[in-house]
């Protein structure tokens, strides 16, 4: 599979309840907490160096461009290497109503690599996605289900043979946040678990991770600027020792969006940038 799909189809086993909101709600920006009407968005990944014993901005690790129509739904997305070597353009066409209908990998040299298309209930939940090869042929389908509130409660993957092989079920709270997800193979057996508690800002401050036996894992808290982005992340191990911890500076533009983040490790030592271009409409 290429590697541009790995994240997208990812996500689709990630907590999705507000299909049934008007897409001005919730469309790719708002998914993102990007405010205003944004046209193109480009995130530049960057390593640190040290130089004469400080630590500096280091070479490019990565960059997605990506551009948006006025609804705020993503249409495309250029991803480039370390080197800026153009590796994937992904492509999405969407409706009046806010919903993605197809969306098209590229290679480099402008040929097709695989395609999603996507279908909907008549609430506008996306109820199928279908990955196809250049050719149409099927690689796989996923196939959601819903409760009567639009939360997704359920998905589930097949082969293109009809063999299911992933399958996952989730729960939510009071305010549609989700609180479960538990993965299962195709046996039907348990693989693992996560949950969730949430601040009153609906932002997600403890994730817990269980194995098939229900037996804690890990455990990771995380706190929020005013802004709602992520300014510290730390991670136990089931014994309550600490695992990992990250702390996060942000810069914001006029528009509040962030522009510029710094990721610091434990010793507050920097280890990784972001920079975003955002231009407006």
């Amino acid at each position: 599979m290429n590697k541009i799909f790995t994240p997208i189809i990812i996500s689709f086993l990630l907590f999705s309840c507000n299909d049934c909101k008007n897409a001005a709600e919730n469309n790719d920006l708002t998914k993102s907490k990007i405010l205003d009407k944004v046209k193109t968005l480009a995130v530049t990944k960057y390593s640190y160096i040290i130089d004469s014993g400080k630590y500096v901005k280091g070479g490019m690790i990565s960059k997605l461009k990506s551009h948006y129509d006025e609804k705020g739904m993503e249409v495309d997305v250029n991803v480039y290497n370390k080197d800026e070597y153009l590796t994937n353009k992904f492509q999405t066409s969407n409706n009046d109503k806010g919903q993605k209908l197809e969306s098209k990998d590229f290679k480099p040299d402008g040929s097709l690599g695989r395609k999603i298309a996507y279908k909907y209930d008549n609430s506008g939940n996306m109820t199928e996605i279908n990955l196809y090869t250049a050719s149409d042929s099927l690689v796989y389908k996923g196939e959601k289900k819903y409760d009567n509130q639009c939360n997704e409660i359920e998905y589930n993957e097949y082969e293109s043979t009809g063999k299911l092989t992933k399958r996952a079920t989730y729960k939510y709270d009071e305010k549609r946040n989700g609180i479960e997800v538990n993965y299962y193979s195709p046996d039907g057996s348990i693989i693992n678990k996560y949950t969730r508690k949430y601040d009153s800002k609906n932002n997600m401050i403890e994730l817990l991770m269980y194995n098939n036996s229900n037996t804690l894992l890990s455990k990771s808290l995380y706190k929020y600027d005013d802004k709602g982005n992520n300014v510290e992340a730390k991670r136990y191990h089931a014994d309550g020792s600490l695992s990992n911890q990250s702390f996060f500076k942000y810069e914001y533009d006029k528009n509040s969006n962030w522009i510029k983040m710094i990721e610091y490790n434990t010793e507050n030592i920097p280890v990784r940038l972001e920079e975003r271009m955002i231009e407006y409409y």
